[in-house]
């Protein structure tokens, strides 16, 4: 017996049973191949030296990925990561004009690399927006130890979670290489460097050539660089405008604190940098000591915090060389310490303003609290002490620029820093020392010299004088007898 097909009447209508047809619709489906990543064609950017250019090629963003291999990609419309983002091979994210970006944290694993463009340079750039969790200790944009970080272009705001840095290392790991050539970037680290290391980390390789860089700490980190206990690392800046100010005890930029400045060179740029509590303006955090700071140009404006050098050394930090070849540097130092030199009971190490420099440096005020004292900071030299004078160190100062140099003020316990020397002391001014290589221990010495060798003449002149006159007398006896 033949089976009828079910059917429904419904206002004169037969309706047929549909579901032959959506099991048909589904078989052709699964037949059809799998439906592939869209893509854009022939899309610009701008690349590193600041000119535009075209990429055949790019997939487009979902905001659904949790990692990226190596290719290009863009952003072309709002875009939320409520994960991390890792990066694994040679990625390049490209920001479309007018549109967004939001990641909880772009991890760039061990030797890959992440390179951000934008379309343009105006208000209509795109955004990359970054916020690394606080209970996860998320940096924003992490640089594993052995990764880099390009940023071409592109407003750029990335914070880091706790311990961790805005642009940089994560919780407890070194930063890798960071690399910026342009657009404007907010970087802020909590316990971490706003660009650099992590908390206890050191601060990689960090190298700007252009853009408009904010970078901050709020504890114990350099603005940029390293953390506590840990160094600054290697930082170049070549060109752009530049503002670092460091968290509590840190160094603008540089150290953090107890952590070593590192190697700081300033080829050009504009850069304003200010030091936490106790950290120098440039240089070191509190109790930490300089490598090499070497500035060669550009326009530096350098403040210390409490107790920190404008450029050298924090509270009680040691510095090895500061050199200033070229450009116009203006350093102030804060309570006791100099404006270049060492920071509050530093010595000043070695010291040379040279070339076309143009230097304005002026060294902090006596400082007096709680019944304990030290004298003004020296404008170049050392930071102002208690009991007894900080070296000045070697300061050597042949600019054909022009070097202004005022010492810290004292008061009637505590002195004067010198404009060029030492640091005050209970009862005592700064000594000044000269310019010309020597130090105020080998200034000292050459002056006790050249007493003791006065005294020595003087005392031989008197000795000879009575000499002759006992001779005279006894001759004059002789001839009477």
């Amino acid at each position: 017996m033949r089976k009828k097909s079910r059917s429904f009447s419904y206002n004169g209508r037969v309706i047929v049973s549909l579901m032959p047809a959506v099991l048909l619709f589904a078989v052709l489906l699964i037949a059809l191949p799998a439906q592939e990543t869209s893509a854009e064609n022939n899309v610009s950017y701008i690349d590193a030296d600041g000119s535009l250019k075209k990429v055949s090629s790019v997939t487009v963003l979902k905001g659904t990925e949790v990692s990226l291999n190596g290719g290009w990609y863009i952003v072309n419309n709002t875009l939320n990561y409520s994960d991390t983002l890792t990066i694994n091979g040679d990625v390049q994210i490209i920001l479309k004009d007018r549109q967004s970006m939001n990641a909880k944290e772009i991890y760039v694993n061990h030797s890959n690399k992440l390179t951000i463009c934008a379309q343009s340079t105006g208000p209509q750039k795109g955004v990359l927006t970054v916020k690394g969790d606080i209970v996860d200790f998320n940096a924003g944009i992490h640089c594993a130890a052995s990764a880099i970080i390009i940023i071409n272009g592109g407003l750029v705001d990335s914070a880091g979670g706790w311990n961790s840095a805005g642009i940089g290392g994560r919780e407890k790991e070194n930063c890798g290489t960071v690399v910026i050539n342009g657009g404007d970037i907010n970087a802020s680290g909590m316990s971490g460097a706003g660009i650099g290391s992590s908390s206890e980390r050191s601060g990689g390789t960090i190298i700007i050539n252009g853009g408009n860089i904010n970078a901050s700490s709020k504890d114990f980190s350099a603005g940029i660089g390293g953390s506590s206990e840990h160094s600054g690392g290697t930082i170049i800046i070549n060109g752009g405008t530049v503002s670092a100010a460091g968290g509590f005890a840190a160094a603008g930029i540089g150290g953090g604190d107890y952590g070593n400045g590192g190697f700081i060179t300033i080829n050009g740029g504009t850069v304003t940098a200010t030091g936490g509590w106790c950290g120098a303006g440039i240089g070191g955090g509190f109790k930490g000591n300089i490598d090499t700071i070497a500035i060669n140009g550009g326009t530096v404006t350098a403040t210390g915090g409490k107790s920190g050098a404008g450029i050298g050394s924090g509270w009680h930090g040691n510095i090895d060389t500061i050199t200033i070849n070229s450009g116009t540097v203006t350093a102030w130092g804060s309570s006791s310490a100099a404006g270049i030199g060492g920071g509050e009971g530093s010595s000043g190490g070695k010291i040379k303003i040279s070339g076309d420099a143009n230097v304005t440096a002026i060294g902090g005020d006596y400082y007096y609290e709680f019944g304990i004292g030290t004298g003004g900071g020296a404008g170049i030299g050392s930071g102002g002490t208690t009991y007894s004078k900080a070296s000045a160190g070697t300061i050597t100062i042949d600019t054909i620029g022009t070097v202004i140099s005022s010492g810290g003020a004292g008061d009637g316990k505590f002195g004067k820093g010198a404009d060029i020397g030492t640091g005050g002391w209970q009862g005592k001014n700064g000594v000044e020392v000269a310019s010309d290589g020597s130090t105020d221990d080998e200034s000292s010495r050459s002056s006790s010299l050249l007493l003791l060798v006065f005294v020595g003449v003087v005392v031989f002149v008197i000795l000879g004088a009575g000499i002759a006159v006992v001779a005279l007398t006894r001759k004059g006896k002789n001839k009477n007898i």
